[in-house]
């Protein structure tokens, strides 16, 4: 009900709180695109009047498609290993690589790399 006091129009608030309740049961997006920032957005600078239900899913597909870019750009990054190749072949450290990178971090920050003084 928040967005329809912050869009105009002239429908009435009970037909309003009635098209927001079958939108309620059409919606199904991570919490986080109902937010106090997402509610200022769309009533502040994106809507008008009180948008209908592809309207609004259009609108939270937006804010969606940018964290999925994100958490895919995030899991590529776990799986990398500075290697140039794809993330696809990534594979856990072998013990020798483990070896040679406490080695390699020991003699550049002694035992302080690993919380000992």
């Amino acid at each position: 009900m928040k967005l329809a006091a912050l869009t105009a129009g002239s429908k009435k608030l009970s037909e309003i709180e009635a098209q927001a309740r079958a939108y309620v049961e059409m919606l199904n997006y991570p919490a986080f695109v109902y937010s106090r920032d997402t509610l200022r957005e769309a009533g502040g600078q994106r809507f008008t009047f009180f948008p209908a239900l592809a309207e609004l899913c259009a609108f939270f597909d937006e804010r969606v498609a940018a964290i999925r870019e994100e958490e895919r750009r995030c899991t590529l990054i776990t799986k990398a290993d500075g290697r140039t190749r794809s993330a696809d072949e990534w594979h856990p450290p072998t013990e020798d690589e483990k070896a040679s990178v406490a080695r390699l971090l020991s003699e550049a920050f002694g035992p302080a790399w690993r919380g000992e003084t």
